[in-house]
């Protein structure tokens, strides 16, 4: 009985914890389900889905950590997406439905700090938007404090006006004919006819500088530019234009120009310069070619900024695009071959002791009895010792004829890539250690002095093959290279104070090669050969001619190295020089500041090089855009379709005889049980003249909701005529009739303005 009742015991606890087992089963297994499912919408970037199926999990048991992560993640990342939409809808100026999104990520993620700053500022932009007068248009609605604030400033900024060009009627001066005319006569009339409204210096203009000296002169075909140009250099005056139909005139002296002349700032950024040294070098070179004395660079930017007068500025200008070059690049196959060989012969018939050749026989105290249990032998016990208390070993022999003979042969054939001009290294081999510690004598030891360390320190020293190449790369075909070549090994090592030591060998060579490309340029003659003989035996018996054979070993030991290398050049980048980089630019004269000369320009239908367009020749003028043929409408194209259960239906949403039409929200409805939106492609219209345009889309097919967004992008306008918006493509999943409809479309033109108001409906008949 008593065993029974343990036995009964035993098996109702087991049930218990059977029990409460499977009841812990049983609630994970399902909450694990759950989690399978959030981990599998999370890999479809299906965030929303993943959510709700974390979340369940959670439910389940609210205490699992591993639940609670994955739906804190989750949180995080719907969130995010919620302010990700909201942001994009209020750059398009769309703020209350970006202020809904905003809302739908706190909601979703309340410890999300954006979302919340994200409603407050969304909310302020609302409340100042509604004092306005005049609603601003979509590409200045959605911007928040600071980028409004960094949009005036580039506006300010885009409005900074440069040096004024002169823009005449008639860019070239058919003929011209003075004689004894003062400059200022001829000056005056040559503007007139040009449509240029001259301005003299007053200073100069009651002292009578422009009335003397008088001219006669003669011209044909020639531009108001170079006309200007030669009575200046005539009358020894000075012009500029300060807008783009009037130009200022006065005497050509140094205190007057630096008065006067405009100066001008300009920042070039440098693109395929990266060390300071180029960067100060082209800055060198634009102060000594163009005489600018404020001349900056920027390392963080990689920019160098000029202030001068316009043509020191173009001059610098045509300077930086000539030095801004990718500079030449090459690839160098590297080559090594090493071959060696060892070879090795012993021969010996001697005796043999302690492993060696020789005779060795060491006498070996042993004592017996009670002397042979202590460490030392008692003096009162040495008159007992006899030779039974010593032993010795006698010497063996040996016998040996061995040979060995190997070869070894080592290939590698790396890349080596550098730029014209800069060094690349390249290292095949090992790392070394070696001691660098500190040694002092050591007195007192038995049998002499010695060496004791008093610290050990290590180093590394690089052994096997390096290659230094700098290229120096001529046009097209030919390339320079200095090449160092470092050879390295561990030849032995030695043993200092219990430390082995490595004995590096080095072998070098340094020169200089002009190889053209993929020429092959062979490094040979690093050859080393080593011969050494040992011989170990019997003194005495060793030196008998005949007889030493018998006591004596010989080892000969031969090996043989050869390093051959093989250098090929491969160009795969060349300066790139265009016409410019031969052109000469005229600047003037030696003692004045730098004057360019520009070709005529082609203006108003007028030819280079100063002629003007053949008489008769009427230029066309900009064609009107084509009025519309009606008021503008939107409708599905077509408006009513059959389909077979499972079949496709494709139909496009199109607008009809548009204005300046900019952007359009589209909002669809439809049946979520029959139909099933697959894809929603942007038509042609918005971008039909090449301008980039902005589509969003989102589709919700459990609810049967889309949501869509095309508009153009700021600064573009609107676009008129007429074509297709979207085309949709929806798969059929239930039977009857249905309608996709599209409630109360708003579309508006590039000044905010609402161009359209439709709603218009697909019907959808199954069959």
């Amino acid at each position: 009985m008593p065993g029974m009742k343990k036995l009964a015991l035993v098996l109702a606890a087991f049930g218990l914890l059977a029990g409460g087992a499977l009841t812990v089963e049983a609630r994970t297994k399902k909450g694990d389900q759950y989690y399978a499912q959030g981990q599998q919408a999370e890999q479809q970037r299906d965030f929303t889905k993943a959510l709700e199926a974390y979340e369940k999990a959670l439910a389940e048991d609210p205490g699992d950590i591993l639940y609670q992560m994955a739906a804190r993640r989750m949180r995080f990342q719907v969130g995010q997406a919620h302010v990700d939409r909201g942001e994009k809808l209020r750059s398009e100026g769309n703020l209350e439905e970006a202020l809904i999104e905003f809302r739908q990520a706190f909601e979703i993620d309340p410890a999300s700090p954006i979302a919340a700053q994200e409603i407050r500022r969304t909310l302020d932009m609302i409340e100042q938007q509604k004092g306005l007068k005049k609603p601003l248009p979509p590409e200045e609605r959605g911007l928040t404090p600071a980028e409004r604030a960094r949009w005036e400033a580039d506006r300010r900024l885009a409005s900074v006006m440069s040096i004024p060009q002169l823009k005449p009627l008639s860019p070239t001066l058919m003929s011209f004919k003075a004689n004894n005319q003062p400059p200022r006569v001829i000056i005056e009339t040559i503007c007139k006819l040009a449509g240029i409204n001259p301005i003299f210096d007053p200073d100069q203009a009651v002292q009578g500088q422009f009335r003397t000296p008088v001219m006669s002169v003669e011209w044909t075909n020639i531009t108001i530019e170079e006309a200007l140009n030669f009575i200046a250099t005539q009358a020894r005056l000075f012009w500029k234009p300060i807008s783009q139909n009037a130009v200022f005139i006065t005497v050509d002296n140094q205190n007057k120009r630096r008065e006067v002349e405009e100066q001008v700032t300009r920042v070039f950024y440098i693109s395929n310069v990266s060390a300071q040294n180029d960067l100060n070098e082209i800055r060198t070179a634009i102060q000594q070619m163009t005489g600018a004395t404020r001349v900056a660079v920027s390392m963080a930017q990689n920019a160098i900024i000029i202030r001068g007068t316009a043509d020191q500025v173009a001059l610098a200008e045509i300077l930086v695009r000539n030095l801004d070059r990718p500079k030449a690049e090459v690839v160098v196959d590297v080559v090594l071959m090493e071959a060696s060989r060892t070879g090795s012969q012993t021969l010996s018939a001697a005796l043999s002791s302690a492993g060696g050749t020789g005779i060795s026989i060491p006498i070996t105290y042993t004592p017996r009895g009670a002397a042979a249990n202590s460490t030392g032998t008692r003096l009162n016990q040495l008159s007992r010792t006899s030779s039974a208390d010593f032993s010795v070993v006698l010497p063996g022999g040996i016998l040996e004829a061995l040979m060995k003979d190997g070869s070894v042969k080592i290939l590698q054939s790396p890349q080596v890539r550098a730029v014209d001009g800069m060094k690349a290294t390249l290292k095949v081999g090992d790392r070394v250690p070696y001691s660098t510690g500190g040694f002092q004598p050591a007195f007192g030891q038995v049998g002499g002095t010695g060496f004791a360390s008093l610290y050990n320190q290590f180093q590394f020293i690089d052994t096997g093959v390096t290659v230094d190449i700098t290229p120096k790369i001529h046009g097209d075909d030919e390339v320079t290279l200095h090449v160092e070549l470092t050879v390295s090994s561990v030849k032995e090592r030695i043993d200092i104070a219990g430390i082995s030591q490595p004995v590096v060998g080095n072998r070098n060579i340094v020169h200089d090669i002009r190889l053209r490309e993929g020429e092959v340029n062979l490094l040979g003659g690093l050859v080393q050969s080593q011969e050494s003989k040992t011989i170990a035996g019997v003194p005495g018996l060793s030196s008998i001619p005949v007889v030493r054979r018998l006591f004596t070993s010989e080892k000969i030991e031969r090996s043989e190295s050869e390093l051959l290398i093989a250098l090929i050049p491969r160009i795969i980048r060349t300066p790139d020089l265009d016409e410019l980089s031969f052109k000469g630019v005229a600047v003037g004269s030696e003692t004045s500041a730098p004057r360019l000369m520009y070709a005529p320009r082609r203006d108003d239908g007028a030819a280079a090089g100063g002629q003007s367009a053949p008489a008769g020749v009427v230029s066309a003028a900009p064609a009107e855009p084509p009025k519309p043929a009606g008021p503008p409408a939107v409708s599905f194209s077509p408006a009513a379709v059959e389909a077979q259960p499972g079949g496709e239906v494709t139909v496009a949403l199109r607008m009809e005889n548009a204005v300046d039409l900019f952007s359009v929200p589209i909002i669809l409805k439809f049946d979520p049980n029959v139909l099933q939106l697959e894809d929603v492609s942007r038509g042609d219209f918005l971008s039909g003249d090449g301008r980039e345009v902005l589509f969003t889309r989102n589709i919700l097919n459990t609810t049967g909701d889309v949501k869509m967004m095309l508009s153009r992008m700021p600064g573009t306008g609107g676009i008129s005529g007429s074509g297709t918006l979207v085309t949709l493509t929806f798969r059929v999943v239930g039977q009857g009739v249905t309608t996709v409809s599209a409630p109360q479309l708003v579309f508006q033109d590039s000044r905010g303005q609402t161009l359209l108001t439709a709603s218009p409906q697909l019907r959808v008949t199954i069959k």
